[in-house]
């Protein structure tokens, strides 16, 4: 059924996932590249991120109007595709919307797109939000990632636990992470499980500085941001998920070698991130 589905969905020729929840976006990302890949084995693909390299536009609009070299079909995957608004961009994007063999899928953090981008939120481009989930479909959301980890809450703290998620962002986010420590207990979860391993905290100030990390170029001014956040004495696991969640695609690969280092104990966790400054 859910194969079908995104048969279905692959029918249309641009697709824009945008929006501030991240979890489910990338989540149904990778759904997609994953059901179009299987589809089309002998695709040309090409992926970039314009956030990141904005240089890349005229590569991958020249890749999109030139002929497949193995197939008759071909894909672009871009991330934060609105990221650059370039009068080049916009007019390829454009042509492909009624396309039978290019596909171009779009993945963007904005809450709503630029004016100029505007077309993407009309047909023939089929357009999925993914906002910060509330009231009942956070809770439905919740109870889904209880169900997959085989974690049992008690009722009263649920509702804590439902609680603690609406006064945060990057509920998804939050919520995966939180729920992978608790399924640890191996145990009903009760009010003083939720008090003990969720630590409320002022959130802004300490994504702003994950953010600020990330965004720096120099390695000497990395290595500063990154004193100041272990200066926040916050938990180091809690930074390097919360590094995972706003990395982009190839810091996220990076994140995921050391965090098997330091699970499996050959780094400690400062000495992982203090390698991924020094190596991003």
């Amino acid at each position: 059924m859910l194969l079908a589905a995104y048969r279905l969905i692959l029918n249309y020729m641009v697709i824009y996932l945008y929006g501030s929840d991240s979890y489910r976006r990338l989540s149904k990302l990778e759904e997609l590249i994953s059901e179009y890949r299987r589809k089309n084995p002998q695709a040309d693909i090409i992926e970039a991120d314009f956030e990141d390299e904005p240089e890349r536009i005229a590569e991958i609009c020249d890749f999109l109007k030139q002929p497949a070299l193995f197939s008759a079909k071909k894909a672009a995957i871009v991330r934060n595709g609105t990221a650059e608004e370039s009068k080049r961009w916009i007019e390829t994007l454009k042509l492909f919307g009624d396309s039978a063999d290019v596909f171009v899928l779009l993945s963007d953090s904005v809450k709503k797109p630029a004016k100029r981008f505007s077309f993407l939120l009309k047909k023939p481009v089929l357009s999925q939000e993914f906002g910060e989930l509330e009231g009942v479909r956070l809770e439905k959301f919740v109870r889904a990632l209880l169900s997959m980890r085989k974690v049992e809450f008690e009722e009263a703290s649920l509702k804590v636990f439902l609680k603690y998620l609406a006064s945060s962002d990057s509920r998804s986010w939050r919520a995966k992470n939180e729920i992978e420590k608790l399924a640890l207990l191996g145990k009903r979860i009760s009010c003083d499980d939720v008090s003990r391993l969720i630590k409320w905290r002022e959130e802004p100030a300490f994504y702003n500085a994950v953010r600020a990390f990330l965004k720096e170029k120099s390695e000497e001014k990395r290595i500063v941001e990154l004193e100041e956040l272990l200066l926040r004495r916050e938990d180091t696991d809690y930074i390097f998920n919360m590094l995972g969640v706003q990395a982009n695609t190839d810091e996220a690969k990076k994140l995921a070698v050391y965090d098997i280092h330091r699970k499996s104990g050959k780094l400690e966790n400062e000495e992982a991130l203090l390698s991924f400054a020094l190596n991003r």
